[in-house]
This record gives C-alpha cells, sequence and structure tokens, in this order.
C-alpha cells in the first residue's frame, strides 16, 4: 500500500459530501486512506478502531461515495478522481473478484457492470436484519382484515419501510391483495435501503417533484437517482426510466 492518498475537492467539497453527517464523512477518509492502490478495502476493522457506527457505511452507501459486494469488500467510486498513482507504484488489488464486477466511467468513477453483481450488503455491516425484518413484515398478517396498506407502510418503525410507503402514496398505489403488497415491497427493497441515509424530507421532495413534472415512467430508483442534483435540471432527462 501506498504511503500516501489524496482526496479531491471536487469530491469532498461537492454538497453531497457536506450534506452527510460528520462520522461518515470521517469514515470516508478512514477508507481512503487504507483502501489499497485501487482502492478496495475491507471497512470492517477500520470501523472499530475509528468507532463508526453501521449508520455511517450505510451513509456512505447509499449516497454512493462506496460501492459495496457480498463479499464485505467495498470500493470506493470516486477513487481514480481522488488518486493517481504511477505504473511503477501501483500495486494491483487482491479483490479480483470485484474489480472484475466493476467499469470505469469517463470521468473515471467506478460504476457497476452489472447491477445484480453488486448488492447492498444483507450482513455483516449493515446485519442481515434489513432484508431479514422486511420478509417477516411481508409475511405476517396474510389475511384481507388489513385493508389500509399504505398508512401501514407509514407507521412502520423500519425507515426504508417507510420510504416504500411514501413511494406507494405518491404513485396512488392500490393493493387490491396480500400478494400484490408484498410483490411491491420485495420490488422495492434494494432502492429503498439505499436512500436509508437521506432525510425523509429530503426523499419526499424529490419524489413530489417528480410527480408533478417528470415526463417518463419513474421509479424509486429514480429517486435514487437524481437525490443528489438540483431538481431544477430533471426535465434536462428525456429518457425511459424501467
Amino acid at each position: 500500500m501506498a504511503q500516501r492518498r489524496m482526496f479531491s475537492p471536487a469530491i469532498v467539497e461537492s454538497d453531497a459530501f457536506l450534506d452527510m453527517p460528520s462520522s461518515s464523512q470521517a469514515l470516508y477518509f478512514h477508507l481512503g486512506m487504507y483502501a489499497d492502490d485501487d482502492g478496495f478495502v475491507n471497512p470492517k476493522k477500520i470501523m472499530r478502531i475509528m468507532g463508526a457506527s453501521d449508520d455511517d457505511i450505510k451513509v456512505l452507501i447509499g449516497k454512493r461515495f462506496v460501492l459495496p459486494f457480498d463479499s464485505g469488500v467495498i470500493v470506493i467510486k470516486h477513487w481514480r478522481i481522488n488518486n493517481l498513482i504511477r505504473k511503477d507504484w501501483h500495486k494491483d488489488t487482491n479483490y479480483i473478484k470485484e474489480k472484475n464486477a466493476l467499469k470505469l466511467k469517463d470521468n473515471g468513477s467506478y460504476t457497476e457492470l452489472v447491477n445484480e453483481s453488486l448488492t447492498f450488503r444483507q450482513h455483516s455491516i449493515v446485519k442481515n436484519s434489513i432484508v431479514k425484518n422486511s420478509l417477516e413484515y411481508i409475511a405476517e398478517d396474510t389475511s384481507a382484515e388489513k385493508i389500509e396498506v399504505i398508512p401501514n407502510l407509514l407507521e412502520d418503525k423500519q425507515k426504508h419501510i417507510k420510504i416504500i410507503g411514501l413511494f406507494a402514496r405518491a404513485k396512488g398505489t392500490n393493493f387490491t391483495s396480500k400478494e400484490q403488497q408484498s410483490s411491491f415491497i420485495k420490488r422495492n427493497l434494494r432502492p429503498a435501503q439505499l436512500l436509508i441515509g437521506y432525510e425523509l424530507d429530503r426523499i419526499m421532495e424529490v419524489m413530489k417533484y417528480l410527480k408533478e413534472n417528470a415526463d417518463f415512467k419513474w421509479t424509486l430508483e429514480t429517486v435514487g437517482k437524481y437525490i443528489d442534483d438540483n431538481l431544477d435540471n430533471l426535465n434536462k432527462h428525456k429518457i425511459q426510466v424501467i
């Protein structure tokens, strides 16, 4: 590992970065210091050393400053923007499988080759309680008596379930059966989990704007795509989102 690491002002002075809690910002810098020459690092030890919480890594994942793998490893998305390491000093990462699941964008940042190759971690750092509890929520009360579905989602203690409820309300979704409700929740689990690090007011603001202004079929993934953007620019994107 190199003795020096760099951080680009374009990243660490951005609104998206500065909007994060200071503890998440600190974790980002520590991860950057300990990452290998390709930007990969196992964050568990670093989190223990600095006393970071699960929420700190969730925020970094949710705002896509780091990309997680099922192996427990993360990669710093903007590593190539932050760091330029001479070829004769560079030591290739040991995380070959993870690196092969990524490609470099034109601006030098990492992105997923196939979205399914990277999943929101359901173990270790963020535990497996998010998905486990979600599936328990889906399984419970399968009778037809509970028909006020959206209010129940909005009142749930789990933040990502509330986000799904907000999305259902914004889209005017109506469920005619528990099966439809379960399918809707399962389908939106991952994008809802990636929004956990944002304030609910901000999420609702983006949903409201999309509902009133978007001229394409928007989804919960769309909310994640635009949540860090200036909403005034939304109408410039004339794309079909599936």
